[in-house]
């Protein structure tokens, strides 16, 4: 029988199972499984979509893209030998809702949601919108809607990476495909634009970044100010600023990859919890200038900053 690659190590980190992956970035691990020119590993670690993403790219890899049944028949069979019941797979629709895409910028064209159960539903038991996607092993290999942090009605879910010949950067900077608006505001030597729009946080990142910019990164009470006074004046109750502790809770990143020494967290804040059983990874300023952690899944509006 073909022996099937799991990491089931207690506790393992990203850094424990990057260090166990090739050194060559896109060289699959040596325990990773063969089919149809790309590499496969499963791991039972329990992580938010996210934090799967990331996990596989650090790896050299990706989070599993499937296009065929014959690839799904095939992933399904590894999760079920390895024990694991539910596992992410590399596509959202947290863009367009509705429009799945796979990590890799196709869209999903072969499907395999669970029809019986009414999948896709966007709607979690705890009234979450849910935009990620995970296929169920123990429901032979159906696909479910979840949000970022999974359903609380499914057993946690491990994760699948792959490798082909090619490595995806999912991480890189997006291709910009709209011009900066023209009233954005000078402070500082940066250019800021507040929108109204609402949309969750990864959405906010992808639209400034497909303008050239990013999800602004605010360090100092001056800045702070300035986002606030913008804020007033668009008439916008909270927005999204581009900060977030996905990939190592209570360790805070900005967008520009520096970490986070200012910092102006309302009373009791970050908690990491909200009124439902979700993490909260994402940073949000209200208008009196009080940061707030909140899940990806809350909509508002966002600022963006140019360079």
């Amino acid at each position: 029988s073909r022996a099937v690659a799991v990491d089931r190590t207690p506790g393992s980190s990203t850094r424990t199972r990057k260090a166990k992956a090739a050194t060559n970035a896109s060289r699959a691990p040596d325990d990773a499984v063969p089919f149809q020119g790309n590499h496969y590993k499963v791991f039972s670690e329990v992580l938010t979509w996210f934090e799967a993403r990331k996990a596989c790219e650090a790896m050299g890899g990706h989070l599993v893209i499937i296009k065929s049944e014959d690839e799904n028949r095939f992933v399904t069979n590894l999760l079920t030998a390895a024990g694991v019941q539910v596992s992410w797979l590399g596509a959202t629709d947290e863009v367009v809702e509705g429009r799945w895409v796979w990590i890799d910028g196709t869209e999903v064209r072969y499907e395999n949601w669970d029809l019986e159960k009414r999948q896709p539903t966007n709607r979690s038991t705890t009234g979450v919108t849910e935009q990620y996607l995970v296929t169920r092993a123990d429901r032979n290999g159906v696909w479910w809607d979840v949000p970022n942090d999974s359903e609380p009605a499914l057993a946690r879910p491990g994760f699948v990476c792959e490798w082909g010949n090619e490595t995806l950067r999912p991480w890189v900077k997006r291709k910009v495909i709209m011009k900066m608006p023209l009233d954005v505001k000078l402070f500082g030597d940066k250019k800021w634009k507040a929108f109204p729009d609402k949309l969750n946080w990864h959405q906010a990142r992808i639209r400034c970044e497909e303008m050239g910019g990013r999800l602004a990164v605010v360090k100092s009470d001056e800045e702070n100010r300035f986002v606030t006074s913008l804020m007033v004046a668009d008439g916008i109750e909270g927005l999204w600023l581009g900060a977030t502790d996905e990939r190592v809770e209570g360790q805070w990143v900005w967008t520009d990859g520096t970490d986070m020494k200012y910092s102006r967290w309302a009373n009791l804040q970050p908690t990491n919890h909200g009124y439902f059983p979700i993490v909260e990874h994402y940073l949000m300023c209200l208008k009196d200038g009080q940061w707030n952690d909140v899940p990806n899944e809350w909509v508002q509006g966002f600022i963006c900053q140019w360079d």
